[in-house]
Parts: structure tokens; C-alpha cells; sequence
């Protein structure tokens, strides 16, 4: 999804993209959804798996239903060996993430 910028991400702005892929039938078979699509954006929101509530209203289900109908596979890009202070993972899950010791 490189045409829109990973913090301009929307539900309605892939949708769209997803239906010109189609129009143009261009020989795809993957939907690639990159950074940028969960709660605090890119690269902050790295540690929180959920997608961004005003950017997805509907979580990713909308846009993975549409790309669904255009017979495409649907990938969702997520980093989880990158977690940022203050997301979800870091703040619930502090035992999952490795550390580097003290010197």
C-alpha cells in the first residue's frame, strides 16, 4: 500500500485503492497492507497489534471483506520485534520483551 503514506492510512483510502487495483486488473494476487496501520501509527504504535480505531472503524475487517471479493490474498504487515515504551505490549506484556542487560 505504498501509494498513501503509512500514517495517512485509512479504512476508506485502501478500500479505494483496492478497488483501482482491481479496475486497472492488474496481474496482482496479493494485497499488501504495510506500516503504519495500527493504534499510534508508525513507527510509535509498534507494540500495539490493534489496528487504529479512527483510521479503522471497523478494525481491518472492511478492507480484508472488500479485498476478499477482488480474489485477492490479504497481507498484513506487523514488526513483533520492535515494541515501542508505552504500547499495549510494552505496558501488559513487559515479560515478552528482551532487554539488553546493564553494563
Amino acid at each position: 500500500h505504498g501509494m498513501i503514506g503509512f500514517n495517512e492510512t485509512t479504512e476508506e483510502k485502501l478500500i479505494k485503492l483496492a478497488n483501482q487495483i482491481d479496475t486497472l486488473k492488474l496481474p496482482l494476487d496479493t494485497f499488501w497492507l504495510d506500516a503504519g496501520w495500527n493504534e499510534g501509527g508508525f513507527p510509535g504504535g509498534q507494540g500495539n497489534p490493534q489496528s487504529d480505531p479512527v483510521r479503522f472503524p471497523t478494525g481491518l475487517t472492511a478492507l480484508g471483506n472488500e479485498i476478499q471479493k477482488k480474489k485477492l490474498k490479504f497481507l498484513v504487515w506487523f514488526e513483533p520485534e520492535r515494541v515501542m515504551k508505552g504500547t499495549r505490549v510494552d505496558l501488559e506484556h513487559p515479560d515478552w520483551i528482551l532487554k539488553p542487560s546493564s553494563l
